[in-house]
């Protein structure tokens, strides 16, 4: 309703004779890139709004993607809807860095800026409350959904979310760069809505492969890959065990089972403390692996020295921080190594579709570079563009750093030991304020480094 009201007004606004803009042209022939761009965001909404979930109280819009049905995991096969909107939301992208990629010496180019800046002032309008040209544009708009009611304040969400598009897309196109990933400072909410859909979809795909399901299992109708409705029974091949020492608490996805959530949790480690390239590039280079921890400065010295400076405690924090950060990533890498190469691990994916499934997606979040979004819950999932190579890099990470990360283990131990960080005595806490702080640090550490070992059930 928006944009047929905007295309209404643009082109009653300019006379036919001297006058023939995009928006024009491309309602004869449908085939202008701003009138793609429009009709992938429309495609996004239909899309969206096909699935939509029936509720009195609530109610959910299309252009944020809130009316997509979640993939329920007691229901095989449900993601079905999320994986063609995130196709429609794709194809947006496609026609931004179309429009971007349209060369600066095309007359068209600046055409199209002009047009793109007059929706973007036009949406101003239509989202600011008690503007009257605004108003009247809400009240039209509202009266068009003739098959529901639209109450006139919810295009106000509707055209801020586009106007943010729409102001970014014409930023990027001043910029002069070649695709909407090498624009500084432009993010689009299209953007943000396609990665959060592609982690939804990845996790829904990791608990389908790895995760018990509980309850009463169903197939979603309609979805044409008939694997995709399989449930794998990897979670009645493994189990994931801790120390009996170490409490994780009652939410533990090792006590829930939750091998999916694990696995997330090491990837994100991985691309943390590593980064993504060394493992999707044709070059391969292994990380820095340290060799030596605490051996030598007031971290060897413990508590036989008069005094602690704050100078000397931030060294000692600092370089237990840097060993808990190495030996996190050297553990994570261990138990993707591990799991993924568990018996009969590899064949039951392939029984239920195998990992291209998700390889897919996360080559969408590669391709867009939605890792560089800001915040993300996606971006380490890019490191499943090619899980075998994934696999291949990572055992290598881990047999190359397995020795240090037993000398880290060792010396975090010994580090606990050396300050008496479980002592009860009240004097030497006050005259070694230290102690206590290290033993928080290295205690929470533990959340980091502590990945389950593998066993048979």
């Amino acid at each position: 309703r928006l944009f047929g009201a905007f295309s209404l007004l643009n082109n009653a606004s300019v006379t036919s004779e001297h006058t023939d803009t995009p928006l024009k042209r491309s309602r004869r022939n449908d085939k202008s890139p701003l009138m793609l761009l429009l009709q992938a965001y429309v495609d996004v909404e239909r899309l969206s709004l096909d699935q939509v979930m029936t509720n009195k109280k609530v109610q959910f819009t299309g252009f944020d993607d809130s009316s997509t049905k979640p993939p329920r995991d007691s229901i095989l096969g449900s993601h079905w809807d999320r994986h063609k909107t995130i196709q429609a939301m794709e194809n947006v992208l496609d026609q931004v860095n179309r429009i971007i990629q349209i060369d600066h010496n095309d007359p068209s180019r600046n055409a199209i800026i002009q047009q793109l800046v007059t929706l973007r002032d036009f949406l101003a309008k239509v989202q600011t409350e008690g503007d009257e040209y605004g108003t009247s544009i809400r009240e039209e708009c509202s009266k068009a959904c003739t098959q529901s009611y639209w109450a006139t304040d919810r295009f106000i969400k509707a055209a801020k979310f586009y106007n943010h598009d729409i102001a970014n897309i014409v930023e990027c196109l001043e910029q002069k760069q070649t695709s909407l990933a090498d624009c500084s400072k432009v993010e689009l909410q299209v953007e943000k809505l396609l990665a959060s859909s592609i982690s939804r979809t990845i996790r829904f795909h990791l608990r389908r492969f790895f995760n018990p399901i509980y309850g009463t299992i169903i197939e979603a109708p309609d979805v044409k890959e008939a694997c995709w409705k399989e449930q794998s029974n990897i979670s009645d091949m493994i189990q994931m065990t801790l120390p009996e020492w170490y409490d994780p608490g009652s939410n533990s996805a090792v006590g829930d089972g939750a091998v999916s959530t694990v696995i997330s949790i090491a990837l994100e480690t991985i691309y943390q403390r590593f980064g993504a390239n060394r493992f999707l590039t044709e070059h391969f280079e292994l990380p820095h692996i340290p060799k030596q921890f605490f051996n030598e400065g007031p971290a060897q010295r413990g508590l036989d020295q008069p005094a602690i400076s704050i100078e000397d405690q931030e060294t000692i924090l600092q370089a237990t921080y840097d060993t808990q950060n190495f030996l996190s990533a050297a553990k994570a890498c261990r138990f993707i190594s591990e799991l993924l190469k568990w018996p009969g691990v590899e064949e039951e994916i392939a029984r239920v579709g195998g990992w291209s499934i998700i390889e897919d997606y996360a080559k969408v979040l590669y391709r867009h570079r939605l890792h560089r979004l800001s915040p993300s819950d996606s971006a380490h999932f890019i490191l499943l563009c090619d899980v075998s190579r994934l696999l291949d890099r990572i055992q290598t990470c881990w047999e190359a750093m397995e020795d240090s990360a037993e000398d880290a283990t060792t010396a975090l131990n010994e580090l606990w030991n050396r300050f008496e960080c479980d002592t009860r005595k009240r004097k030497l806490q006050e005259r070694y304020p230290i102690i206590n702080v290290l033993k928080d640090v290295l205690e929470d550490g533990l959340k980091y480094h502590m990945f389950p070992d593998l066993a048979e059930p």
